[in-house]
């Protein structure tokens, strides 16, 4: 698999676009509104919103200020084209040039140089293990319950595998539906115990793939599952 951050954040923003027109239609249905569906909608848009949360934060906090920003321009220049507004006029033109400033501010802001990202022993790691250093390595998030994700290397590509599925599922620390995201992000079970996922090697390219893959498996499931602030990696 491939993963592309603007791609993905795109693909989430037009889902997110869609689930607020649903519930829009849904709560102004003339005949009867439909809060039952509406709410369902309103829980697959919470989901998408964390998303584009973890997402946003890969580009970093000044682009997220950003974001904020621009969202609250959209949100002002739709409130002055109605004509029975409840906020005075010059106050929202006034809100909304302060926002423009702002967004000016960050643009003529110089560019920040961005530390190295290869800095903590995961990243060395996966480094060692792309440049075919190591053979694999496995990065435990819960010793106790066998929480782990085994990383190897083979000729073109990266495997990366839960193993132990049906005890984690039978003594609840995953669900089926963390098992269905899973398989939604490209794992595919080798056998009725391991799921595995499978990176190929791109050079440059390569290294991202794995790390926007474990931010989405972590974000999404292993903070849930163990006691990440004492993971550790075993080679």
């Amino acid at each position: 698999m491939v993963y592309n951050l603007d791609i993905a954040i795109a693909l989430y923003e037009e889902e997110k676009l869609a689930l607020e027109n649903k519930i829009k239609n849904c709560l102004e249905d003339f005949e009867e509104p439909d809060y039952y569906l509406a709410h369902y909608h309103q829980e697959a848009l919470y989901q998408i919103r964390n998303t584009l949360r973890i997402l946003y934060s890969f580009k970093g906090d000044v682009f997220l200020e950003k974001q904020f920003s621009l969202s609250k321009i959209l949100r002002l220049e739709k409130e002055l084209k109605k004509s029975d507004l409840i906020i005075p006029k010059e106050l929202l033109e006034e809100y909304l040039e302060k926002e423009k400033k702002y967004i000016e501010k960050i643009e003529l802001a110089p560019k920040v140089i961005e530390p190295d990202i290869k800095e903590t022993i995961l990243d060395i790691a996966l480094a060692d293990l792309i440049d075919n250093k190591i053979k694999k390595f496995r990065l435990v998030f819960n010793k106790s319950a066998n929480v782990s994700l085994f990383f190897s290397r083979s000729n073109k590509s990266i495997r990366i595998a839960f193993s132990d599925i049906r005890n984690h599922l039978k003594n609840n620390i995953f669900d089926e539906s963390q098992i269905q995201y899973l398989e939604n992000q490209g794992f595919a079970y080798i056998n009725k115990n391991k799921l595995e996922a499978s990176i190929k090697i791109h050079d440059d390219q390569t290294y991202r793939n794995i790390r926007f893959l474990l931010a989405q498996v972590v974000f999404k499931m292993l903070l849930h599952a163990g006691d990440d602030e004492n993971a550790y990696i075993q080679f």
